[in-house]
C-alpha cells in the first residue's frame, strides 16, 4: 500500500525542479488542461508533494544533506554526534558547521533551503489545482487540501526551526508578487502564525486515520500545532493541541519494544504501520515503480531513504561512509546513578563496559564489546575516522546489515522510513508544557510514561542472552522539589529518548541554553577530538546563514543574517 501510495509519482513530469524558488517554472509540465478534467494527474501533484519529503529534488547525491532526519542541522552542531567519515576533509561543509566556522557559501545550507522550497512550491501549486479541479466534492477538496497545507506547514516549520528569518510564499502569489518577496517581510510570530493556520486547517479537516498508509492525519495536524507552539512558549495552547492528540490517537501508540521503532522489519516485513510514529517519510527501493527522478531514481535509489546513506557502520557492510557518529559526551549522558536515574555531572568520566547505564544507549550507539543489530559483536574497526572521532557508531534508523534492504551499489540507499514525530514526543512535550505551567507532578507522570517503557522493554543481550552491559533505569518515584529539577528531568529525557534522531540543537534553541551548553561541551571536547581546538559557539549560530546563493539572486530583496 504505501508503496503504490508514495511512488506511483507523476513529479517527473508535472513538477520539475526550479533552479531558483522564487522563479515559479517547473520543467517538462502537463497542460494545464489535465487538471480541468483527470483526478489521477490531481492525485499526482499532491504525491508530487508527499515526494519531497525525503529531500531528494534533483538528480544529485546531496540530499545526504536535506533529509527529513536532520542530522546535519540536529545532531552534528549539538553535543550529540560528531560528523564522522575519514576526516575533516570528507564532507567538508559539515565539518565547518560542526566546529561553527561556516559562512554562507556552505553547501549545506542551500540544498536544505532549497529542498523545503521546492517541497512549498509544489504544495502551492497544487492548493491552486485542487481548488480549482470541478469533479471533487468540497469535503474531497478539503480532505486533499489539508493534507497539502499540513504538509506546506512542515516545510516552513523546517526552514523556520534552521533560518528563522524566511521568505513566506503561499499560493495566492503571482509571478510578479514572486519578483519581489523579501525575507523580512513578516515578524517572527507573524511566520509562527502562519505555519500554525496551515497546521490548524489539517487538524480540522482531516481523519485521525487515513486508509494509505503514511497521508497526513488530524493526528500528525495536531502534533505539530503542538510543537510550534512549543517552539514559541505558548504553553497553555501548545497543551491544548496536545490534548487532542492524546484524546484522539487514531492508531498511534506508545511501543512496548524501544528498539523495535526503528527497524526496518516493523515498517517492511509485512508491517507497513509503526504505530509509534505519528509523522513517518515512507521510502521504498522497489525498482519496478515509477520514480521522481525516472531517469536514474530505480536505480540509484532516490526514492529510498537517501538523506541518512551516510550515517551508521563505515566497515565491512555494504554502507561504507561512518558519518554521523555519536559523540563521546552523548554516550556518558546515559550513565545512571544506584536508583536507575540519571547522573547530574555525567562528563566526568567516560563510560565503559561496566558503567550502569541506561539501556537505551546500546539501542542507540554501536560500541565496542556490544552486539550490533544482528552482526555480531560490533568492534571499532567497522566505523571510520576512528582516530579523529572515535570508535562509535549510529544505530538508530539503520537496515539490518545481514538483511536485504538496501542498496548494494553506491549510493547504498536503503529503505528504512523515517519517522518525523512520534508518540514519545508528545508525551514529553506534554510533560514539559505541565512543567512550565506549575504541574511539576503532572509532567514527572509523563515522563515516567517514556521511562517506564525504557524500564520494561527488551534490553540488547551477549551471545549467552544475558544483557549486554549493566542496565539500570527507573522512574522518578519522588515528586520533584523544584521547578529546576523538574525541567532538568524534562530536558535529560528528550535527550535520551530522541538521540540521534535530529531534534537536540533545536531544543537546545528553543530553550535558550544553547550557547551555555555548546561552549561546556567544546571545553570538553577540545581535549578529546583536537579537530574541535578553534570551534566557539557565538548567539548568531542558533540559526543558520541564509544561503548566499539566494541572497545574491535576490538582487538585495533578501537580508543576510546578522554576523554572517
Amino acid at each position: 500500500m504505501k508503496n503504490q501510495f508514495f511512488l506511483l509519482t507523476l513529479v517527473g513530469l508535472m513538477l520539475g525542479a526550479c533552479e531558483d524558488f522564487l522563479e515559479v517554472s517547473p520543467k517538462g509540465e502537463l497542460s494545464e488542461n489535465v487538471f480541468e478534467t483527470s483526478e489521477d494527474a490531481v492525485e499526482g501533484v499532491v504525491i508530487g508533494v508527499y515526494s519531497m519529503l525525503n529531500g531528494q529534488y534533483n538528480q544529485i547525491t546531496n540530499a545526504h544533506r536535506s533529509g527529513p532526519s536532520n542530522w546535519v542541522y540536529g545532531d552534528v552542531v549539538s553535543d550529540d554526534a560528531y560528523k564522522g567519515s575519514s576526516g575533516i576533509s570528507d564532507g567538508s561543509d559539515v565539518h565547518q558547521l560542526e566546529v561553527f566556522q561556516a559562512d554562507a557559501s556552505v553547501q549545506a545550507v542551500l540544498v536544505k533551503w532549497e529542498a523545503c522550497y521546492e517541497g512549498i512550491s509544489r504544495a502551492n501549486r497544487a492548493i491552486n489545482i485542487i481548488s480549482n479541479f470541478p469533479h471533487w466534492s468540497e469535503s474531497k477538496k478539503n480532505l486533499r487540501l489539508a493534507e497539502v497545507r499540513v504538509l506546506r506547514g512542515h516545510y516552513y516549520f523546517e526552514l523556520k526551526k534552521v533560518f528563522d528569518q524566511i521568505a513566506y510564499i503561499d499560493e495566492t502569489m503571482s509571478v510578479a508578487d514572486l519578483k519581489k518577496v523579501t525575507n523580512t517581510a513578516y515578524t517572527s510570530d507573524q511566520l509562527w502564525d502562519k505555519i500554525e493556520a496551515d497546521f490548524r486547517f489539517g487538524a480540522q479537516h482531516l481523519p485521525a486515520v487515513q486508509a494509505d498508509v503514511g497521508r497526513m492525519t488530524s493526528v500528525v495536524a495536531n502534533a505539530y500545532l503542538a510543537k510550534s507552539h512549543l517552539f514559541q512558549q505558548e504553553w497553555a495552547a501548545a497543551d491544548a493541541a496536545l490534548d487532542e492528540v492524546i484524546a484522539n490517537p487514531g492508531q498511534h501508540h506508545l511501543m512496548s519494544d524501544f528498539e523495535q521503532i526503528f527497524l526496518l522489519n516493523i515498517n517492511e516485513n509485512g508491517a507497513e504501520f509503526c504505530p509509534e510514529c505519528i509523522f513517518s517519510v515512507q521510502h521504498s527501493l522497489d525498482p519496478t515503480l515509477p520514480s521522481s527522478t525516472p531517469d536514474v531514481g530505480a536505480t540509484y535509489g532516490w526514492d529510498g531513504n537517501v538523506g541518512d546513506r551516510l550515517s551508521g557502520l563505515g566497515g565491512p557492510y555494504p554502507r561504507v561512509y561512518g558519518f554521523h557518529k555519536p559523540s563521546q559526551n552523548l554516550v556518558n549522558a546515559f550513565k545512571t546513578n544506584a536508583d536507575g536515574l540519571p547522573v547530574i555531572d555525567f562528563n566526568r568520566s567516560n563510560v565503559s563496559l561496566t558503567t550502569p547505564v541506561d539501556p537505551r544507549l546500546d539501542h542507540t550507539v554501536g560500541r565496542p564489546g556490544i552486539p550490533f543489530l544482528d552482526a555480531g559483536i560490533y568492534e571499532e574497526s567497522w566505523t571510520r575516522g576512528v582516530s579523529t572521532y572515535g570508535p562509535f557508531a549510529g544505530k538508530k534508523q539503520l537496515y539490518s546489515p545481514s538483511g536485504n534492504q538496501v542498496m548494494d551499489i553506491p549510493y547504498y540507499t536503503n529503505s528504512e522510513n523515517y519517522c518525523i514525530l512520534r508518540f514519545a514526543d508528545v508525551y514529553l512535550m506534554k510533560a514539559e508544557v505541565l512543567i512550565e505551567q506549575g504541574d511539576l507532578n503532572g509532567g514527572r507522570a509523563y515522563i515516567n510514561l517514556v521511562r517506564e517503557r525504557a524500564k520494561n522493554a527488551p534490553v540488547v543481550t551477549a551471545m549467552d542472552s544475558s544483557p549486554a552491559a549493566p542496565y539500570a533505569i527507573s522512574t522518578y518515584d519522588d515528586s520533584f522539589a523544584s521547578y529546576e529539577e523538574a525541567i532538568w528531568a524534562l530536558r535529560t529525557e528528550r535527550r535520551l529518548e530522541f538521540a540521534m534522531e535530529g531534534h537536540r540543537f533545536f531544543d537546545l534553541v528553543r530553550w535558550g541554553i544553547a550557547k551555555d551548553v555548546m561552549n561546556e561541551y567544546l571545553r570538553v571536547e577540545k581535549t578529546r577530538r583536537p579537530y574541535m581546538e578553534s570551534a566557539i559557539f557565538e548567539k548568531k549560530h542558533e540559526y543558520f546563514p541564509i544561503p548566499a546563493t539566494e541572497v545574491d539572486l535576490s538582487e538585495g530583496r533578501f537580508t543576510q543574517r546578522k554576523n554572517y
